[in-house]
């Protein structure tokens, strides 16, 4: 069975609600199915984007492959609601933490940034000297990331900088907290990415709710251009353009519909489901014996 090393209350809860009431999205579930297959064999590291308007049945198309091939393959999982979370260096933190109760992984790119960076900015007392410490921000960037990023990283991490002019962020001192957000974000993607390399294994990423921080994101673009070892599944209501333009090798949107009214009698007659007329002339015979 797989290793549930964080769900959440959905997933973990509806179990036999999923296997007794899930009808339809074959199509969707044999799309998972197959990316699934090629992470399983080592020969991608799918990104799934599900959308559909609030209600369609994201999350709870996520839950039935999760339940269904994810568990069973003997994998890891983590399941993220990105509601709690406020950027992705923070869900990222609480990723390694979980691997590190789990697995014992270290974070040394993350701790070497981490504790570079806190060092600059304690030393940062007054106004004026937070005027004068913003002219060496550069150099401190440059610093961290050759600390934290190995050569074969280099160019993706590069590359993703360039597409966001991260020199010209780093000449606005109201910048830094995305500067910094993204460098933690691109020391804590490959300590995990290197982490699940020596521990032969692969990691299952299921990021519920995730429409606050797909939004253009440097840091998000950076966790997906780096991480490795993993597939990741994220809910959202629509995916950014961003996606299609950079992501389009990596990543596969399933758009989910509402079902009209001739797959609704379809599927009513197939699973023996009541259709809308009978279900609300049982509805009304209940009410009307309470009454």
């Amino acid at each position: 069975m797989g290793s549930i090393i964080s769900t959440n209350r959905f997933i973990n809860v509806q179990r036999k609600l999923l296997s007794e009431y899930f009808v339809g999205r074959k199509d969707e579930l044999n799309t998972l199915s197959s990316l699934f297959d090629e992470f399983l064999l080592g020969e991608s590291n799918p990104i799934v984007i599900i959308t559909g308007e609030k209600g369609v049945g994201k999350t709870w198309l996520a839950a039935k492959f999760i339940n269904t091939r994810v568990i069973p393959s003997g994998i890891p999982f983590i399941c993220v609601d990105a509601r709690s979370f406020n950027s992705v260096s923070s869900i990222l933190i609480w990723i390694a933490d979980l691997l590190k109760q789990k697995y014992k992984i270290q974070t040394t790119r993350f701790d070497a940034a981490l504790s570079r960076l806190n060092s600059f900015l304690s030393s940062m007392y007054s106004l004026n000297s937070f005027i004068e410490h913003s002219k060496q921000i550069s150099s401190i960037v440059d610093e961290i990331l050759a600390l934290i990023v190995p050569a074969d990283f280099m160019n993706n991490v590069l590359s993703v900088l360039v597409k966001y002019e991260f020199d010209s962020l780093q000449k606005d001192l109201r910048n830094i907290p995305t500067i910094i957000d993204m460098l933690l974000a691109i020391a804590l993607t490959i300590d995990i990415s290197s982490a699940l390399s020596l521990l032969g294994t692969k990691l299952f990423l299921f990021i519920d709710s995730a429409d606050k921080i797909i939004k253009e994101n440097p840091g998000l673009e950076l966790f997906f251009s780096l991480l490795n070892h993993c597939m990741i599944v994220m809910c959202c209501i629509n995916a950014p353009q961003w996606i299609n333009d950079n992501l389009n090798q990596k990543s596969t949107i399933i758009e989910l519909r509402r079902f009209n009214k001739k797959e609704i009698e379809e599927l009513a007659k197939k699973y023996s489901l009541p259709t809308h007329v009978e279900f609300i002339r049982i509805t009304r015979k209940k009410n009307c014996r309470k009454k």
